[in-house]
């Protein structure tokens, strides 16, 4: 009987424990996601100000991402056309960020198998505006891998399979060791 109780209390505990790393770990997700969303409409503000014309000096891009937490930042004309730092350039006339972005809105955007990164993340994107119009979408990107070192949780000294889902249980990011499906629920069974 007191071993049961004693079992029951450990078992209590450790449910106590998770629970609590589990709301840090959605905390500090949270955080980081709306750091990012502050961070890209501060770039896009910071360099609307130093702008003599309604052109963008792509080659400034890398500056700019080393203020940020991002691991990459672009430029999305009037076009749709996205130009990295590295002067790549890919059609995203489709995508929601350059369709919300041109209508002035900021936001976050998540993709899979982004040109700038080569691999899935979120993208944060915030309008450029010359002379109170927009000419543009800055779009600042956290890939796959930055995202994987936020969810990265351990319990009891052991590495935990960890996922940030959309809420169709997609999995956009993934900490295992296992090899996964695209579904959480998937994972679970």
């Amino acid at each position: 009987f007191v071993m049961r109780r004693n079992d029951q209390r450990i078992m209590a505990q450790n449910d106590s424990y998770l629970e609590g790393t589990t709301r840090q770990a959605v905390a500090r997700i949270d955080e980081v996601i709306l750091n990012a969303k502050k961070s890209i409409v501060m770039a896009a503000y910071l360099y609307e100000q130093g702008m003599d014309a309604p052109e963008v000096d792509y080659t400034q891009f890398e500056e700019l991402r080393v203020n940020t937490p991002f691991d990459g930042i672009e430029y999305i004309d009037r076009q749709g056309s996205s130009i990295s730092a590295s002067g790549n350039r890919t059609d995203l006339s489709k995508s929601e960020c350059y369709l919300e972005g041109m209508k002035g809105n900021s936001g976050i955007d998540v993709s899979m198998g982004m040109d700038v990164i080569q691999d899935s993340g979120f993208s944060f994107y915030a309008p450029l505006h010359f002379d109170g119009k927009v000419i543009g979408v800055l779009r600042g990107i956290l890939s796959e891998e930055h995202l994987q070192q936020i969810i990265q949780n351990e319990y009891f000294g052991v590495n935990a399979r960890t996922y940030l889902c959309l809420s169709d249980s997609t999995i956009l990011v993934s900490y295992t060791d296992e090899e996964r499906s695209d579904s959480v629920l998937e994972n679970l069974e």
